[in-house]
C-alpha cells in the first residue's frame, strides 16, 4: 500500500464519525495534483429535496411540541404571520433563522404596542414615525408609557445588547465565544500524521465559526423563543 492509499484509508476512517470536515482549498488542490482520489458528486434537485425533507420531517416531529403558543387574545395579522413563519423555521430545524426572526417579532410587537397607545391618544399618529424607532428606543418608549417596569426595562436592555445586537448584526466571533470542541482530529496530509486537538476554542479559529454558530443556535433557540414570544403575548395579548 503506497502513501496515497494509506492516507485515503486514514481519512476514510476519520470521516465515518465526523459531523463535518474542513479542508484548506490549497491542500485539496495539492492532493488532486498528487493523484489523490477526490470526487465531486452530483445529485438531482429531486434527490436533494427528498433527502432534505426526510431529514427535516424527523427533526420536526421531535421538536415541534416545544414551540411556544401565541396568545388567543392577540389580534394582529402582521404579527401572527411572522409568528407562523418563525414556527416553520423552527420545525425545519433552521434555528439561526428562528432566533433572528424571533428578535424581529419582539421588536415588531413593541412597535405595534407603542403605535396603538399613540393612536389612542392621538388619532392622527403615523406608523411612519414608529418605524424610525430602533429596539432601544422602543424599550424606552414602553417604559415612558408605563407598559414595563424599570426592572423589565433593564432586562430588555440586556437582551438587546447580549442577544439581539449579536444576532441581527451577525457578529460571528462573538456568537461562538465560549464554544469549545472537545476533541478534533487534524490530519497533516503531507506526512499522514493525525493529531487529536482537545478543548479547541472555536472563537480563535474562523474556519470553525460556521459550526460553532450552529451549536450555539441549537443550544439557545428554545430560551430565546420563550423570551420573545412570552414578551409578545404579554405586550399584545
Amino acid at each position: 500500500m503506497d502513501n496515497t492509499e494509506k492516507l485515503k484509508k486514514k481519512l476514510d476512517e476519520l470521516a465515518k464519525d465526523a459531523s463535518f470536515i474542513v479542508v484548506n482549498p490549497e491542500t485539496l488542490e495539492k492532493l488532486k495534483a498528487k493523484g489523490f482520489p477526490v470526487e465531486s458528486k452530483f445529485i438531482t434537485y429531486k434527490e436533494y429535496l427528498n433527502k432534505l425533507f426526510d431529514e427535516k420531517r424527523k427533526i420536526a416531529a421531535e421538536i415541534i411540541g416545544n414551540f411556544p403558543p401565541i396568545s388567543e387574545k392577540l389580534a394582529n395579522a402582521s404579527v401572527k404571520s411572522l409568528y407562523e413563519e418563525i414556527r416553520e423555521c423552527y420545525a425545519l430545524g433552521l434555528f439561526g433563522a428562528t432566533i433572528t426572526l424571533s428578535v424581529i417579532l419582539l421588536e415588531l410587537s413593541f412597535k405595534y404596542k407603542i403605535y396603538n397607545e399613540r393612536k389612542r391618544n392621538d388619532p392622527s399618529a403615523r406608523w411612519e414615525e414608529i418605524e424610525k424607532l430602533d429596539f432601544a428606543a422602543s424599550i424606552k418608549n414602553l417604559k415612558t408609557l408605563g407598559k414595563i417596569t424599570e426592572s423589565e426595562k433593564k432586562e430588555l436592555d440586556r437582551f438587546n445588547i447580549d442577544i439581539r445586537n449579536t444576532y441581527i448584526h451577525y457578529n460571528l466571533q462573538k456568537l461562538v465565544n465560549g464554544v469549545f470542541v472537545e476533541k478534533m482530529p487534524m490530519v497533516d496530509t503531507a506526512t499522514g500524521e493525525v493529531k487529536n486537538l482537545e478543548n479547541v476554542d472555536v472563537a480563535k479559529h474562523p474556519y470553525l465559526w460556521f459550526s460553532g454558530k450552529k451549536f450555539r443556535d441549537k443550544k439557545e433557540v428554545n430560551g430565546i423563543l420563550q423570551f420573545c414570544i412570552g414578551w409578545m403575548n404579554k405586550i399584545l395579548g
